[in-house]
């Protein structure tokens, strides 16, 4: 019974809830990153815990396949494509807007000024891929999950539901960072748990309106890209190299 349990989507999603809250208040109480002073085990927790349990779910046929977290090959690619490519450009306009106290217009501008400065070099473009590869496929595993309990899956005409059920285990999870608890009411200190919720959303929504989750990595790197830019240029400006401008996501061990 408990074998057969643990077979179930959702009980992999509750395990990895209980997981992410024990190791962020362990990091929480030792007041540093568990990993000490070696980032790269850091690292590998971090691709493990985002990439590794949702290959391991798909391998062990937890989920059944691919086409169940929306990551197989879409019969029309250029619907996704194109909803990424739209939710990703309003996301990082939006993001831009909230962090300009909602002035549209000086966060567009921003965007067009970093778009021509920024240079976030080769590197960090490399990782900025692996992270969105990383948390699309992690999110996916939240959407698989809510859709299998049957709460408004695609046959029943919609996906709505589903994805406002993912949306709230997602936000638990980043809830049970005492940081990201902590930082509420900080506009400094706020702005990565920020980012990431709202690139969770953007990825939310992008499933939901194409059904793929090409769209949600689309849409991600669009707005991660823009985004990097802009904090790059921000540095230039004040000529602060040591500005916290790398989005530390909530939803991480670390």
């Amino acid at each position: 019974m408990i074998s057969e349990a643990l077979m179930h989507p959702m009980a992999w999603i509750l395990l990895m809830l209980a997981l992410h809250s024990a190791a962020r208040a362990w990091q929480w109480t030792r007041g540093r990153s568990p990993s000490g002073d070696r980032p790269e085990i850091r690292r590998w927790a971090e691709t493990l815990y985002l990439a590794g349990i949702p290959i391991a779910a798909v391998s062990l046929r937890v989920v059944p396949s691919v086409g169940h977290m929306g990551l197989d090959v879409p019969a029309r690619p250029m619907v996704p494509i194109g909803t990424g490519v739209i939710l990703g450009l309003l996301a990082c306009l939006l993001i831009s807007a909230w962090e300009n106290d909602w002035r549209p217009t000086v966060g567009a501008s921003r965007l067009l000024q970093a778009a021509r400065e920024g240079d976030i070099g080769r590197d960090k473009l490399v990782e900025l891929l692996r992270r969105a590869l990383e948390f699309e496929l992690h999110w996916a595993l939240f959407r698989a999950a809510a859709l299998d309990t049957g709460f408004g899956s695609p046959e029943s005409g919609g996906v709505g539901p589903a994805m406002w059920l993912a949306v709230v285990l997602l936000g638990i999870e980043g809830w049970s960072n005492p940081a990201t608890r902590e930082s509420v009411g900080s506009r400094h200190y706020s702005r990565p748990a920020a980012r990431s919720a709202a690139f969770a959303l953007t990825s939310t929504l992008a499933f939901a309106l194409s059904g793929s989750s090409l769209a949600g990595l689309i849409a991600q790197i669009i707005a991660r890209f823009a985004l990097a830019k802009l904090d790059e240029s921000e540095v230039n400006c004040v000529g602060q190299a040591d500005l916290d401008h790398t989005v530390v996501e909530p939803i991480v061990v670390g």
